[in-house]
């Protein structure tokens, strides 16, 4: 028996209760329905790509998306060379999705935990940490069929670690993944939701210059190593002093640097902890005799009222939200913001 076809009056008429749908949402869910009804059978191949878009006089772009929403929800696999075919649906209907990082700092957590709010829960989301290239090629061998899209949170990694990290994800298709990390990453993924610190930092940084020339003589950036802070976000802080005329040094030593007039930014936690323990000994008062400028908010920070440049946590699990559903992909600029309190 003749199996009915897809037609554009079904899309226009909202067949299926679709009106006030987008086309790209119109097109995967009756093709959903068709899956469902049994007009497309398990290991059946669906129409191409081409010829739907054919068919329907419909933008490439716009059936693609639609597929890639079917092959996320579990209804279609891709085979490289072959085409789309009707696969079991997964029972809990949404994407299942791998986040990987190198060392779960509290930005990468904060950013898991967003990815994972925006999806629908910890049954959705999985995270891997990998020390190396080769546990994580362990980790791609061993979930490469079991997850539908890999998130790799490289935020704060090193162009060597992002080479070697590009190594691995070679072996993974490239539109099941998505990089959420620096502005240059030598891979082409699905979508790269990129932070521009150099310019982002900068700018904030420039916006506060008179209040913070009035107050502070010199900019001390507190790291155990200087590479353990973004590269971006040292030049942002660099080029920040040279404009301002202010001095510009890193420092490893707390003690020594303790000094009024100084404003003190710090990139990881421990490195804050360490500054406010030994503030405690002296008599300086944190936003008048120094400043402090710390990176990605929590409510540790709120609760001392902190000064942070945090990126919007928010928009990028809503970005990765919109990827898997279909509903973007490419260059998304996941921008800092920086949030004003008593310590500066």
């Amino acid at each position: 028996m003749k199996k009915e076809n897809l037609t554009v009056a079904d899309l226009t008429m909202g067949a299926g209760g679709m009106l006030g749908q987008s086309l790209m949402d119109k097109v995967a869910n009756r093709l959903i329905g068709d899956i469902e009804n049994g007009k497309y059978e398990l290991g059946q191949q669906i129409p191409s790509i081409n010829v739907l878009a054919r068919e329907l006089d419909m933008a490439r772009d716009t059936v693609e998306r639609a597929y890639r929403k079917l092959r996320s929800l579990g209804y279609v696999k891709s085979v490289p060379g072959s085409g789309y075919f009707v696969c079991r649906p997964r029972e809990s209907g949404n994407a299942k999705v791998l986040c990987l990082t190198d060392r779960l700092t509290d930005e990468k957590q904060a950013l898991y935990n967003e990815v994972t709010r925006a999806l629908g829960g910890q049954d959705n989301v999985d995270l891997q940490t990998f020390q190396n290239r080769f546990t994580l090629d362990s980790i791609i061998l061993n979930y490469s069929d079991k997850y539908q899209y890999f998130v790799l949170i490289t935020v704060d990694a090193t162009q060597l670690q992002n080479e070697t990290m590009w190594l691995s994800l070679r072996n993974l298709p490239a539109d099941k993944v998505i990089v959420l990390g620096p502005e240059i990453f030598p891979f082409s993924p699905l979508a790269h939701i990129y932070q521009d610190g150099r310019r982002d930092v900068f700018n904030m940084l420039m916006a506060q210059k008179e209040r913070l020339t009035g107050l502070y003589q010199e900019l001390v950036l507190l790291s155990a190593q200087d590479y353990l802070v973004p590269l971006s976000i040292r030049e942002a802080l660099f080029a920040f002093c040279c404009n301002a005329g202010i001095k510009f040094r890193w420092s490893n030593s707390y003690t020594e640097c303790l000094a009024a007039g100084t404003l003190f930014i710090t990139y990881h936690d421990e490195e804050l902890f360490n500054l406010l323990n030994q503030l405690r000994t002296t008599d300086l008062a944190i936003g008048k005799d120094v400043g402090i400028i710390t990176f990605n908010d929590n409510i540790f920070k709120e609760f001392l009222n902190l000064t942070v440049i945090t990126p919007d946590f928010k928009q990028a699990g809503k970005a990765i939200s919109g990827i898997v559903n279909g509903e973007q992909e490419g260059r998304i600029c996941n921008p800092y913001q920086m949030i004003l309190r008593s310590s500066i």
